[in-house]
């Protein structure tokens, strides 16, 4: 038989930003969590071939973390949101747009962990760690009498410069 997935076939998971700093738990989700990639791919061409590429070279990978926040406090949304602040005696959340500055050197890892009967597990290599992310704004909020409120969060995922990690974007299965 196959060796499965460590992180498992299926079911909900708690995403936390940080978890060797200052940990933040984001949640509730409704909808998956996704770690996106895809392979950016730079095409060759020769004449006499037409549309047809001749050959083709990888030009690296972009990856990307989503998750769909629903019913999320004031504090975790202030982590997510980059250049939002909180004002009105704490109970008020204000977005502003935040224009310059590198993101990766204030990147952070996410740990992904499975969840069975809304427990997260401790079981370290069940869980996925992506080594270097940073949220950045990409939402909608819906108003209307048949759709919840979901702020749709976003992490650009850097591929790690850090000893041990360089190049490498997450694991699945962390030590």
């Amino acid at each position: 038989m196959a060796q499965p997935l460590p992180i498992g076939d299926m079911g909900p998971a708690q995403v936390t930003w940080d978890p060797d700093g200052t940990p933040v738990n984001f949640g509730p989700f409704k909808g998956p969590i996704e770690l996106t990639a895809s392979d950016e791919v730079n095409k060759i061409f020769e004449e006499g071939y037409g549309a047809a590429p001749v050959d083709a070279v990888f030009a690296g990978t972009v990856m990307e973390l989503s998750m769909p926040m629903t019913r999320s406090t004031l504090t975790q949304l202030l982590t997510a949101l980059p250049g939002s602040s909180l004002n009105g005696g704490g109970d008020v959340l204000t977005i502003s747009n935040k224009c310059g500055g590198n993101m990766y050197p204030d990147a952070k890892p996410v740990v992904i962990k499975p969840m069975v009967d809304n427990v997260a597990t401790a079981v370290k290599t069940k869980w996925t760690r992506v080594f270097k992310c940073y949220p950045f704004k990409a939402y909608s909020i819906t108003f209307s009498n048949s759709d919840q409120r979901v702020l749709q969060v976003k992490f650009m995922v850097f591929p790690s410069q850090e000893s041990g990690e360089v190049g490498k974007y997450h694991s699945l299965g962390s030590i």
